[in-house]
């Protein structure tokens, strides 16, 4: 392997001097390195996909570096700060992590104290606005995509393979439900104004609303529940109703110039999928 270094946390290219950080600068040129290196030994008969590989792995280490660095420059190091009227004293440096689309990161940040209050504050994790499980919004994003589209098990499991790594499983449920109440709370104004955007289509002589539900199997060694998703409803299987439905317009032969699908989580009843869809 060769080296070629320039001036102690100097990068240059041209006429370019990119100063970095020591452990910053120390992985940039690992990964300036490697890269050299890559392409020095890629060959036309080498398997692409080990290449490719072995890139996404040192780009996720130089991420991992990046971010903890990123994370750490928002401590401004205060011995004190003010927060509701109180003084907050500052505790001696500990490790913090978190889950973003490069992996797990480690950080160091300060945590702050105030005699009355029993929980200490962390000024720098409250400014990465991290979700649950300690996720960054971006992969926040990532993983809620996901579980929308298939059993939390199986979401964490392609998440793991591209990310390297995420939070425990039992904390991404509480995600999905922070979404959902997210979405619950804005639900009746956003629905109006989808509906405001959408026309009868042309040709439309009739319409037809078709209310229905499903059952669905939680995953064994998720929490038990009832048929009618009560816990003390004395059922217990390990089934929750999900609602869906369509709205289908014909014309006066019959015919499906356009239609909509829509559902709703488990727990709604026919009912308020009936008012949804006429509202």
């Amino acid at each position: 392997m060769t080296e070629n270094r320039a001036h102690e946390n100097d990068f240059d290219k041209g006429s370019m001097t990119l100063e970095l950080p020591g452990a910053l600068h120390e992985a940039f040129s690992e990964l300036a390195v490697f890269c050299g290196d890559l392409l020095e030994t890629d060959h036309p008969g080498a398997d692409f996909a080990v290449v490719e590989a072995k890139a996404h792995e040192a780009l996720r280490d130089f991420g991992r570096t990046l971010m903890a660095k990123a994370a750490e420059n928002r401590g401004d190091g205060a011995r004190t700060i003010k927060r509701d009227d109180k003084s907050w004293y500052c505790l001696p440096p500990s490790r913090g992590t978190f889950h973003c689309l490069f992996g797990q990161v480690e950080y160091d940040r300060s945590l702050y104290r105030n005699r009355t209050v029993r929980n200490s504050i962390c000024p720098v994790d409250e400014g990465l606005g991290l979700l649950a499980g300690r996720m960054t919004v971006p992969s926040g994003k990532l993983a809620t995509r996901l579980v929308a589209e298939m059993p939390i098990r199986n979401a964490k499991d392609i998440f793991d393979g591209f990310v390297g790594g995420s939070p425990a499983v039992s904390t991404w449920p509480k995600r999905s439900r922070m979404v959902a109440w997210s979405w619950w709370n804005v639900s009746g104004k956003a629905l109006a104004d989808i509906r405001c955007h959408e026309d009868i289509p042309e040709g439309a002589a009739s319409v037809v609303l078709s209310l229905d539900g499903v059952y669905v199997l939680l995953r064994p060694g998720e929490r038990p529940i009832g048929i009618t998703g009560e816990e003390d409803d004395g059922c217990k299987g390990n089934w929750r109703e999900a609602s869906c439905g369509t709205v289908t317009f014909l014309d006066s032969e019959g015919g499906t110039p356009a239609y909509d699908q829509f559902g709703l989580d488990a727990g709604t009843s026919e009912g308020d999928l009936e008012d949804m869809a006429v509202g």
